[in-house]
């Protein structure tokens, strides 16, 4: 007795392959970066970097001494880092949000 076409139609196109994240995960060289696009999110990387610069920005507009002093020191690091992303920490949030993740989907391969 044969296969029946209805569920072993190897003619539909939709079957000829997976989904697209489960085609991602089974290939080696595909990186979590589509994977992580498609749910949305950004890297560890970018988002450690992300928090890292609105963290400074909230304590720099804080009117408490002791954090300012503090952040002073840690100023040209917080430079590099807005650098690399093309934003400045003077930013609104949601500039800084948007540009970050500008930049996470341009590593994104088409």
């Amino acid at each position: 007795m044969g296969k029946p076409s209805a569920v072993y139609n190897t003619t539909h196109h939709d079957h000829d392959r997976p989904c697209p994240v489960v085609e991602c995960m089974l290939d080696q060289l595909c990186s979590a970066k589509p994977l992580l696009f498609y749910c949305n999110t950004m890297s560890a990387s970018f988002l450690a970097d992300q928090r890292k610069i609105i963290f400074y920005k909230q304590t720099m507009c804080s009117g408490n001494i002791v954090l300012n002093t503090i952040c002073r020191l840690y100023h040209n690091d917080i430079r590099k880092i807005c650098s690399s992303y093309n934003v400045t920490y003077h930013s609104s949030i949601a500039h800084i949000k948007q540009t970050m993740w500008y930049h996470f989907m341009r590593l994104i391969p088409n």
